[in-house]
């Protein structure tokens, strides 16, 4: 007899239990509870970007630093997986299952936000955050 065979179950019909649908895997694949998800690693640097005051034959303009110190928490579904501070030159590195995360950043009075995805291989961000305040220390600043 001819019969059609679908790729997809067409209303109200219903595949033979012994019938194999072509495309799809006869006995799917169940994760092993005993394998590990891939680890991948994130590097993070957290920039800080405030307005620069005018000096004596220089306009004003913004200047971006390292956000030395900026406390970070990274989340998965509202739940905190990693935290620690930023180095001296802002950078935070860590080692993540795949995944969607967020990073939240805290420096000073800044409060921060920014989704990040893990996916097969080492992700590198840098995030700058704005300042409204001017930078109190601009001598500092080449």
């Amino acid at each position: 007899t001819n019969r059609s065979i679908y790729l997809d179950p067409q209303p109200g019909q219903r595949p033979d239990d012994n019938e194999r649908i072509p495309g799809r895997p006869t006995n799917p694949a169940r994760p092993d509870a005993n394998v590990r998800p891939q680890v991948l690693p994130l590097q993070l640097r957290v920039l800080v970007s405030f307005p620069k005051p005018a000096k004596p034959g220089q306009p004003a303009g913004e200047t971006t630093v390292a956000a030395s110190g900026a406390n970070l928490a990274i989340t998965q579904n509202g739940k905190v997986v990693y935290s620690g501070r930023a180095d001296n030159n802002g950078y935070l590195g860590t080692n993540l299952p795949q995944g969607n995360y967020v990073v939240q950043i805290t420096h000073g009075n800044i409060r921060h936000s920014e989704p990040v995805s893990l996916v097969d291989q080492r992700v590198r961000k840098t995030i700058t955050i704005q300042s409204n305040a001017a930078l109190l220390a601009p001598d500092r600043v080449q």
